[in-house]
């Protein structure tokens, strides 16, 4: 059986719908059903019982899904171990960034270290920060800079302070509120929004204010969200670091008070540090101090 559709399986197991496992799988339903009959084939006997809401564990199901889930256990202590050996074998560190990488600093770091340790590869990939939280949990990524909003599950993990950084609105030059010299959160009930990042932090103080925000063209960002804003499709939410100031014109900046500050930092597990991981720790607060 492919561990991959065994990982699907629990993952289905747990949602009870095709629709909501595939977006969390980051595949199409049509892929994850085949996976499940090819699964539910192997097995030789359905595993799911179709309802009015979606699937549900059949006996079948409630039998293979405790195999399963000691499957996933065993693969990711041994994807673990692997990865571990291997870096130590290839002298390599895996880093994950936020991607406004270049306005926060995050390029001239890396570039630094590349010149200063040609000999150690360096794997790069950008996600936001909650994908970039979640990867160093599972041990895919050693080290991650990203946005500071850390649960306290996570409080143990260290971090290097980089940067930081401040909350603002984007709203069209047309909309009355663009006059404001500052917004609160509560301001935007009424507006809909083309973008804003879904992190915890700003999850919590929607709450706070006391309702869930209207988003339109959901998953839109960047400079295709800039160009919404400017013809009017909406608002957005975003850190002023973060936009280009090449791609300013058409829409206005206004603040959020009281004033929404965040750090940006690398941050990283100490106990999954290899020889090559120090190195690229001690140079990273070794560049973060000379700046």
């Amino acid at each position: 059986m492919k561990t991959k559709y065994i990982n699907e399986f629990i993952v289905l197991a747990r949602t009870g719908k095709y629709s909501l496992a595939a977006d969390e799988l980051y595949i199409s339903q049509p892929s994850l059903t085949r996976h499940i009959q090819e699964l539910e084939l192997e097995a030789g006997t359905p595993l799911f019982n179709r309802t009015a809401k979606g699937v549900e564990l059949n006996e079948a199901g409630r039998i293979f899904l405790e195999f399963a889930e000691q499957h996933e256990h065993l693969y990711l202590e041994y994807a673990e171990k692997m990865s571990n050996h291997i870096n130590q074998l290839n002298e390599s560190v895996t880093v994950g960034s936020v991607f406004a990488m270049d306005q926060y600093g995050i390029t001239d770091l890396m570039t630094g270290w590349r010149k200063a340790n040609p000999d150690i590869r360096t794997r790069l990939k950008e996600a936001d920060s909650a994908e970039l939280l979640y990867m160093l949990r599972r041990e895919q990524l050693s080290y991650a800079f990203l946005r500071e909003d850390l649960p306290e599950e996570d409080r143990d993990m260290k971090r290097v302070p980089i940067t930081d950084d401040h909350l603002v609105c984007l709203l069209p030059e047309t909309n009355p509120l663009s006059k404001r010299e500052a917004l609160s959160l509560a301001d935007l009930r009424k507006e809909t929004f083309v973008y804003y990042e879904q992190c915890p932090l700003l999850k919590n103080l929607f709450l706070g204010a006391g309702y869930i925000p209207n988003i339109n063209f959901e998953g839109v960002k960047g400079r295709n969200a800039l160009n919404l804003v400017r013809r009017g499709a909406g608002i957005m939410l975003e850190f002023r670091k973060q936009i280009d100031d090449s791609e300013l014109g058409g829409f206005a900046i206004v603040d959020i008070e009281p004033r929404i500050q965040s750090d940006i930092s690398l941050v990283y597990s100490p106990q999954t540090l290899s020889d090559s991981g120090k190195k690229f720790v001690r140079y990273i607060k070794s560049a973060v101090a000379g700046k």
